[in-house]
């Protein structure tokens, strides 16, 4: 997890390059024998994560505000400090601008509601590639999901 509170797009990358030097660090105390920082953590090939703030918008109103910033990739040889909680997630994926997923996160909520689910937690938004892979927004693609638990039915 790289702050468990809003984070500003601007500083993403500031906080991804310090995390990567805290855990350089760590590694270098338990092995003084490693002399070359050769693995680092790159964005490239890691989602970029975001657990949604849907009470609040960011400035220009199109975005959901975050709560919570993290990378995910199945690649990573670093002690990871957040773990995905085990779970049944309602999910969706797109293509384009990020403006989408205020449209289809209360979609999501609709569809537990009427599929009997209970919502377990906040919306989280995956960006499996975005403006730090391509900057030709029509190849975007998120993922959103939304823990749920099936409520069982009364007969």
């Amino acid at each position: 997890m790289l702050r468990d509170s809003y984070m500003p797009d601007e500083e993403i990358n500031l906080e991804l390059a310090r995390y990567t030097d805290a855990v350089w660090k760590d590694m270098k105390k338990r092995d003084p024998s490693l002399v070359s920082r050769t693995d680092t953590i790159s964005t490239i090939g890691a989602c970029d994560c975001y657990m949604l703030d849907i009470h609040a918008h960011n400035d220009d109103g199109t975005d959901y505000r975050t709560k919570k910033v993290f990378f995910y990739s199945p690649y990573l040889k670093f002690h990871c400090n957040y773990t995905l909680p085990a779970g049944t997630y309602l999910s969706v994926c797109y293509r384009g601008g990020f403006q989408k997923t205020k449209l289809l996160v209360p979609k999501l909520f609709a569809y537990a509601s009427r599929h009997h689910m209970t919502v377990m937690g906040d919306p989280m938004e995956f960006c499996h590639i975005d403006r730090y892979e391509t900057n030709v927004e029509s190849e975007y693609l998120t993922e959103l999901q939304l823990p749920v638990e099936v409520r069982k039915r009364s007969r």
